[in-house]
């Protein structure tokens, strides 16, 4: 479809059920930014791992809709100069939905990208510390034995 043949009346449901369909996918990305947070803290980084493979699916089926919705943003001006108000509001609320729901979705990965880095930092610094454990066993274990030391004091009879 070209920018050409798009009818605003015509179009429109066609329009607003993409939107709505956008919508929906950004919902299911939604639950699965909050899923993937839970698998960080509670089960690691793979059940993380396994979510994200699982929000590719949508991510994808995200890029294949923007392509369906490309000719309503090239010929923006004009379709929505000629949608009448009700219908105007109609697209305000998916937009405003799908806004509001990407902005959540990159607020909840960036906490998990954080997590991430916190979670590498205390790893690296356990690690760290095991690596020095291990300096200090080993100079302790390169030491000469020490003898018992003599008594120093006796009791009264010995």
């Amino acid at each position: 479809m070209t920018t050409a043949t798009l009818d605003t009346h015509a179009d429109l449901p066609r329009f607003l059920d993409l939107l709505a369909r956008q919508r929906d996918l950004y919902r299911r990305l939604h639950a699965l930014a909050e899923t993937q947070q839970a698998a960080l803290h509670q089960q690691g980084a793979e059940a993380m791992l396994a979510v994200l493979s699982q929000r590719q699916v949508f991510v994808d089926a995200l890029g294949r809709l923007n392509a369906e919705l490309e000719p309503f943003r090239a010929d923006w001006q004009r379709f929505s100069a000629a949608l009448d108000e009700p219908d105007r509001q109609r697209v305000r609320e998916l937009v405003d939905d799908v806004d509001r729901l990407l902005a959540d979705v990159l607020k909840l990965d960036e906490q998990s990208k954080q997590a991430l880095v916190d979670t590498q930092k205390t790893v690296g610094d356990h690690l760290a510390q095991a690596n020095r454990v291990g300096q200090a066993r080993a100079a302790y274990g390169h030491a000469p034995p020490t003898q018992p030391a003599a008594p120093r004091f006796a009791d009264q009879q010995g």
